[in-house]
């Protein structure tokens, strides 16, 4: 639903039926031509020069701590998706509900740890604290028998 604010229109001078009008007209080159140039670029420079370039400049080297919670959360991340898939098929029985959340619980602890071992400034800590969140959410759930 579009609401219109007739004051805006006022203090510019402009009708609101004007302001969409110009909308209507799109100039420039469509998408596809646009996705078709840069197609015949990337083929131009040949497929090592694309390969070689990272589109979010110069990447930064983790260290040991960082790679080890990183793989943690991704493994909670990956037990997260199953139980995701476990509940849309219906499939959740209350014994493997119970064994998911025992899962998650002690996946979380290590992941505590792993991320109290981090520096403080370190921007990973607040992905492993999101991380943590749901999976913490997801186990009182279980606990308490919402998907039962």
């Amino acid at each position: 639903m579009k609401i219109i604010n007739p004051a805006f229109y006022q203090l510019k001078g402009v009708s609101p039926s004007t302001e969409e009008g110009k909308k209507e007209g799109a100039s420039g080159p469509s998408f596809s031509e646009i996705l078709e140039n840069s197609s015949v670029k990337q083929s131009a420079h040949g497929p090592s020069a694309v390969a070689g370039s990272h589109p979010l400049g110069q990447v930064e080297t983790l260290n040991p701590a960082q790679k080890e919670a990183l793989a943690k959360g991704e493994e909670i991340l990956g037990l997260l998706g199953h139980l995701g898939k476990m509940l849309e098929a219906s499939d959740l029985s209350g014994s493997t509900a119970r064994s998911a959340a025992d899962a998650l619980s002690s996946r979380v602890n290590e992941l505590r740890f792993m991320r109290d071992s981090l520096d403080a400034s370190d921007p990973l800590r607040d992905t492993l604290d999101e991380i943590g969140t749901v999976s913490i959410v997801e186990q009182v759930k279980i606990t308490r028998g919402d998907y039962g």
